[in-house]
């Protein structure tokens, strides 16, 4: 009996160490989410976690319901429990047990719909950033198709619910306001850089800590939050959001089958600098998620090697949120040498008489630390470091940059900073003796090499459309690309070549009924024979559509109130007698009572061509004072390539004209934004909008297309 017994003591025994170490060689498993520094955070951690032998595994997860999964076991940890956002979910978990709190993050969190702060700078929405001013200007936050109402982007709906739609509704705003949910986190930032560029009001969730923290966000004072006033606590709902806490979360399961892991969890902490830094690398320098993680663990070795026991330098992340003051540019680290035992203090009762100290020089250091780093210094990144080395008699050596200490180690020492422009940096030497350097000035120039990746833009493809014939259409097209007497209009012939087929296959038109003039053939003579001769024959009075398309250049008179086109031989000093004034141009049409005119200018009026180079020989400046609207009938449409004094410019990579390629491109069906199969004007100007404004602030320019019409009206069905 005692021998079965002791054998079944051994089985067990060696069945429950089976157990032990069959649970710790299970992965763990860390969940992402849809934004940036929670997915990085989560390549962090884990590669912490490898770095002590840690099998890690990486599944997404809804960001609500994962802290069930955290429960269950299903999902090792959580380590960013945004208060606002996922509170209750997580609260409702830890009620059940499986789940544990593991502790606070340094960063406090904030979460709510504002505005980037340069809608408030330049007073878009007089009164914000109160709540109440949004009554007075949907239409600064209205889009195409919106009908009037301005247009809140929140989140993806799995963050919130309808916890925004429920305020509107709560406030009053819903008549005036809808809430448009993003797809993820980089569809806000998409929307956001696109508002910038084009200068118009985005109203949208944001949040903090993130890189907009830098980029400068106001978030809106909604009435005050207080405990009860959301509708699922049996409030109206009509209040915002309170700042909140940002937690971690570890499943029983991880804690009790990998002690080790969970127990460095318990001293990751993160900084809002940290948190914006890890959202900077994907969201501006456009990073991967996995090598922003690398990247972070490699400019904060001196953290994580403290969470894991590899260094004695301790590192207090709360401490470092004090110094950073929740700013993401300060990059000031803080190193404390951990804390020795306090000696008890050696009272000496005073002597009256002493002997008279007679200090030794003669073997007393009295020089200076030499620093030895290069005084310019190129780096290609803005978290960057460099590293130098001082040289001294006495044993110890003290490094500050900009004020702030440096470690050094065998004469070495390292510099991290983060700066997005050329800074100039002071450092000083002081050895034990208080001896120090002049300061040393290093410049560092910031060279960030970006990896151009060329888009492949797909080509212009008329052949799609097949429209059935109208009798009653008929186009002029001019296209020049080679002037006598200016620079070339770069790619212009081109463009007029593709649009006669875009004629011909999207608006019906019959090759009888095209009249097309490239380069030479659109001489001054050329273009008024056709003008006066050719229309009148072609044009029946309140019967005949007529469509014109020009690319090519454009000038304004020397006192800017005439607008002028020129032919392929016009002089551009002499304007007036040899290049075509739009007023004169409108003039022969409206005599001609067309029932309706839909003109395409891909040109401009600001003395410069699509390659940058100047049209006029005196090089004078040009002021554009003229009136795009002025003299135009409610029977025209105009779009126009570029506002007066941008320039109209050329896409290389689809070698034609910006506005050109989005205009053909539109009316493919790229338009068509409720896929009705009809293209309005207002969808088309939309549609071009975004991406010439998009393609042209690539090359460093602006330009944003303009339409002089009726938003509404038709201009292409197709099939």
């Amino acid at each position: 009996m005692k021998r079965l017994l002791a054998y079944l003591f051994i089985v067990l025994c060696l069945g429950l160490t089976f157990n032990v170490n069959a649970n710790s060689n299970k992965p763990i498993i860390i969940p992402t989410h849809n934004w940036s520094s929670q997915i990085v955070g989560a390549y962090v951690i884990g590669g912490i976690f490898e770095s002590i032998g840690k099998n890690v595994k990486y599944k997404n997860h809804d960001s609500q319901a994962v802290y069930e999964r955290i429960r269950k076991g299903d999902v090792s940890i959580s380590h960013e429990v945004w208060e606002s956002a996922f509170g209750r979910s997580f609260n409702q978990a830890l009620s059940k047990g499986g789940i544990i709190d593991v502790g606070l993050h340094p960063a406090s969190t904030m979460e709510d719909i504002g505005v980037p702060t340069w809608v408030i700078e330049k007073n878009l929405c007089p009164g914000l950033p109160n709540w109440e001013a949004l009554k007075n200007c949907a239409d600064v936050f209205a889009r195409p198709g919106s009908n009037g109402k301005g247009i809140i982007l929140e989140g993806p709906q799995s963050w919130h619910g309808d916890l925004i739609p429920q305020r509107i509704k709560a406030l009053g705003l819903d008549s005036k306001y809808k809430v448009k949910f993003a797809s993820s986190a980089d569809q806000l930032w998409k929307e956001l850089y696109d508002a910038k560029r084009k200068g118009k009001g985005i109203l949208m969730f944001n949040w903090s800590p993130n890189f907009t923290d830098a980029e400068g966000f106001t978030m809106i004072k909604w009435p005050k939050y207080y405990a009860g006033c959301r509708p699922d606590d049996g409030g109206s709902g009509a209040c915002g959001s309170p700042v909140g806490y940002l937690k971690k979360a570890a499943s029983s399961k991880f804690a009790n089958q990998h002690p080790d892991a969970f127990e460095i969890f318990e001293k990751i902490s993160f900084t809002t600098k940290d948190m914006g830094k890890m959202a900077y690398y994907v969201d501006v320098e456009k990073m991967t998620h996995e090598d922003a993680a690398k990247k972070w663990l490699r400019k904060n070795k001196y953290k994580w090697e403290y969470w894991i026991g590899r260094t004695n330098i301790s590192y207090n992340a709360f401490d470092q949120q004090k110094i950073e003051q929740d700013s993401f540019y300060e990059t000031t680290t803080k190193i404390v040498k951990k804390e020795k035992k306090k000696e008890k203090k050696k009272i000496v009762k005073k002597i009256d008489t002493q002997e008279e100290f007679k200090p030794k020089t003669e073997n007393l250091d009295q020089n200076p630390p030499v620093i030895n780093i290069a005084s310019a210094i190129t780096v290609n990144d803005t978290d960057y470091e460099i590293e130098g080395f001082v040289k001294d008699e006495s044993e110890k050596i003290y490094i500050e940059a900009e004020g702030r200490p440096i470690k050094v180690k065998n004469g070495k020492f390292i510099i991290r900073r983060f700066s997005p422009i050329d800074e100039e940096i002071s450092i000083v030497a002081i050895d034990q003796w208080g001896n120090r350097s002049k300061p040393k000035l290093v410049k560092i120039s910031i060279n960030l090499k970006d990896k151009e990746i060329v888009e492949k833009l797909e080509p212009l493809n008329p052949t799609i459309l097949n429209n059935k014939i109208s009798e009653d259409t008929v186009a002029l097209i001019v296209g020049i690309e080679k002037y006598k007497k200016s620079p070339d209009a770069t790619f212009a012939n081109l463009d007029a070549k593709y649009f006669a087929e875009y004629a011909k296959k999207g608006f019906g038109i019959k090759q009888k009924n095209i009249k097309q003039l490239l380069d030479t053939d659109a001489s001054f003579i050329d273009i008024i024979s056709t003008l006066e001769k050719w229309l009148p024959a072609k044009v029946k009075s309140n019967k005949t559509n007529l469509i014109i398309f020009f690319a090519g250049h454009g000038l304004a008179s020397s006192d800017g109130k005439e607008l002028y086109l020129l032919h392929q031989d016009s002089d551009p000093d002499l304007l007036d007698r040899t290049a075509l004034s739009r007023t004169e141009l409108f003039k022969e049409i409206i005599a001609l009572n067309p029932k309706s005119v839909t003109i395409f200018f891909d040109t401009c009026y600001s003395g410069v061509s699509r390659d940058e180079e100047t049209l006029l020989a005196s090089a004078r400046p040009v002021r554009i004072v003229a009136d795009e609207q002025d003299g135009i009938p409610d029977n025209f449409t105009i779009f126009s390539a570029s506002k007066l004094d941008q320039i109209s410019s050329g896409l290389k990579e689809a070698k034609h004209g910006i506005f050109s390629y989005y205009l053909m491109k539109g009316l493919e069906g790229y338009a068509d934004f409720n896929e009705d199969k009809k293209i309005t004007n207002g969808e088309l100007l939309a549609y071009m909008d975004e991406n010439v404004s998009q393609k042209a602030a690539e090359q460093g320019r602006e330009q944003n297309p303009s339409l002089a019409g009726d938003p509404d009206k038709v201009l292409m069905s197709y099939r």
